[in-house]
């Protein structure tokens, strides 16, 4: 992908899940099962099968995260922020963009955000204390 005026991203992509293939960086490679190339509510996106995954198209808007190499950045984990895909009947994809753990005794606080694909989804959140 080339961004305007800017970098060319290579999605680091060693099974060709989500690309035509890179294998230039095995320790920093997207994860194949639990998609990190994805749309804002976790919907898988790659460019080479349109039936399973949605297409990255000009003027979405990503953030990613890589490693520089040369005129390059090797993506491993990319988000189209602006596209918002939902699905239907029993499947889901969940986003998890930010958790954290406030422990300030009493009482822990716990922020969770997270996003669905499908607004019939549920979801649960456990926690262990382990004092």
């Amino acid at each position: 992908m080339k961004i305007q005026n800017g970098l060319v991203l290579r999605i680091s992509d060693p099974n060709a899940v989500f690309s035509v293939g890179y294998f230039g960086a095995p320790f920093f490679t997207a994860d194949d099962e639990s998609p990190s190339i994805s749309s804002f509510s976790g919907f898988p996106i790659a460019a080479p099968d349109p039936l399973s995954t949605a297409p990255l198209l000009p003027g979405d808007f990503v953030t990613f995260m890589g490693i520089p190499r040369g005129d390059e950045m090797i993506v491993f984990s990319n988000v189209a922020q602006n596209v918002q895909i939902t699905t239907l009947n029993d499947l889901f994809y969940h986003s998890a963009p930010e958790s954290s753990v406030a422990d300030q005794r009493p009482p822990t606080q716990l922020q969770f955000v997270g996003y669905t694909s499908n607004s019939r989804a549920q979801v649960a959140l456990y926690a262990i204390d382990l004092t």
